[in-house]
């Protein structure tokens, strides 16, 4: 249930981009404490200054080494400190929420939620880099939603982008 809520999220963040200028869609590495995602991420701004940004990728390690999808999607809001300074350099400190998920066997599936604050960096007007960094509190759940470990996290992310 909680995967159609955050796949639901991410298509309606989706959606909203398509209608605001300096939406763009960027190709971004993601070191976390759980794993190494590559993804897809979309990036723009509504009402003024708030910013948006959403993300899907899958995990690089138990993706492809261990052969085991591991999914991550993710949503979350900003605002632009420099909207009215740059039209080049835009930083929002934001809030995140992500959500991931695997099968460990036939009977066992671990997912991951985590809650996060931390900031987006991005330079560029056609062509832009994007920078971001996130810390804070997660949990891991077994099918049961049985909670099996609360933790610290962290999310660094790089990557480059084309505004549309």
């Amino acid at each position: 249930m909680r995967i159609i809520g955050f796949v639901l999220c991410w298509f309606s963040t989706f959606s909203l981009s398509q209608e605001r200028k300096n939406t763009s869609i960027s190709f971004v590495y993601q070191l976390a404490k759980v794993e190494s995602y590559p993804s897809v991420q979309i990036n723009g701004q509504f009402w003024n200054a708030a910013t948006f940004e959403s993300s899907v990728g899958t995990g690089l390690r138990t993706t492809f080494l261990q052969g085991r999808l591991f999914p991550q999607f993710s949503a979350g809001l900003g605002y632009n400190v420099l909207h009215s300074v740059s039209n080049k350099l835009h930083l929002s400190p934001m809030v995140m929420s992500r959500f991931s998920g695997y099968r460990l066997s036939p009977q066992t599936r671990l997912n991951y939620i985590e809650g996060m604050g931390g900031y987006t960096l991005s330079y560029g007007e056609r062509v832009i880099l994007v920078q971001s960094a996130f810390f804070g509190k997660g949990g891991e759940w077994n099918q049961k939603n049985e909670l099996l470990a609360s933790f610290w996290t962290y999310s660094i992310n790089l990557g480059i982008g084309y505004v549309f």
